[in-house]
């Protein structure tokens, strides 16, 4: 089961003698450093238990963290007319084991466009997820968009592990952005899948790649992660002449900063340190 997932814990007595078992109490406990108690009790008690009755304790949980569960046996204690106070346990074959799970996808951007761009160049974008939890991430949705002045050159390309069920990415033309969304079913622990743009520059100006949303759901679909996408890039498109222009402005900028550093040290700093004196009058001398 996923972290924030419920369970229903469900505990059946029943009196199968031919008397009444009177101050029936039955109690039960469970993981309280994996488990939050969110509705029911835990501890039931009746005045008595007829032969042939039933009592039947119940209550829910919720996961609050991955691990592994173990319930034991529920207890029972109740009078019996002949024999006195007895206590029991449930009969249970086994321990029940409950792992929990969770599915936790890491993002990483590998590839980026540069500052500055000629026009009708190539560049790549490329965006790598991997699931490092223990649980399978259901229905991973990634909504990316670019500006018009980038052509896509050919579909994205997909890179997937073992275990990863993926669609073909999608995108279309918006007002202003073209919108691209990638589906995948299942990325199970471990998996991976990495996205591959190839595009190109067909417009000067400032042109831009952003990722809008990153979300999954748990295992068993009941609750949605959102990955914080903060991931934004931009390029500046120019011209071959205005990439010139550009670096020969900083290379001159270099120059003038060590030409003036080496001015400086050649006609040296002058530095004066020191106090003054008053003057005073010795014998017949001023000194």
């Amino acid at each position: 089961m996923p972290v924030n997932g419920t369970i229903e814990v469900n505990v059946i007595v029943s009196n199968n003698g031919t008397a009444a078992a009177s101050k029936v109490t039955i109690e039960d406990d469970f993981p309280r450093d994996l488990f939050k108690l969110v509705s029911g009790d835990t501890k039931l008690t009746a005045s008595s238990l007829s032969p042939g009755g039933v009592l039947a304790l119940s209550y829910k949980l919720r996961a609050v963290r991955d691990g592994i569960a173990t319930f034991g046996s529920a207890k029972v204690t109740y009078i019996d007319p002949q024999e006195g106070q007895k206590t029991i346990l449930s009969s249970m074959k086994s321990p029940v084991v409950v792992t929990i799970v969770k599915p936790e996808l890491s993002v990483r951007i590998e590839d980026i466009p540069p500052n500055v761009t000629n026009v009708n160049s190539l560049i790549q974008f490329s965006i790598y997820m991997m699931n490092k939890g223990n649980g399978d991430a259901k229905k991973l949705s990634v909504e990316m968009e670019f500006s018009p002045g980038l052509y896509m050159v050919n579909p994205p390309t997909l890179d997937k592990g073992e275990g990863v069920v993926c669609d073909q990415p999608t995108w279309e033309p918006r007002e202003g952005s073209v919108k691209l969304v990638l589906s995948c079913d299942t990325v199970k622990p471990q998996g991976f899948v990495k996205m591959i743009l190839n595009l190109k520059t067909q417009t000067t100006g400032k042109q831009w790649i952003r990722v809008n949303s990153i979300s999954y759901l748990t295992p068993d679909g009941s609750s949605q992660i959102s990955v914080p996408a903060a991931y934004s890039y931009s390029t500046v498109v120019v011209t071959p002449f205005e990439t010139r222009v550009f670096y020969l402005s900083i290379f001159t900028f270099s120059v003038l900063l060590v030409a003036m550093f080496v001015i400086g040290v050649t006609r040296g700093f002058s530095i004066s340190l020191g106090r003054r004196m008053g003057r005073r009058r010795v014998g017949g001398f001023e000194g």
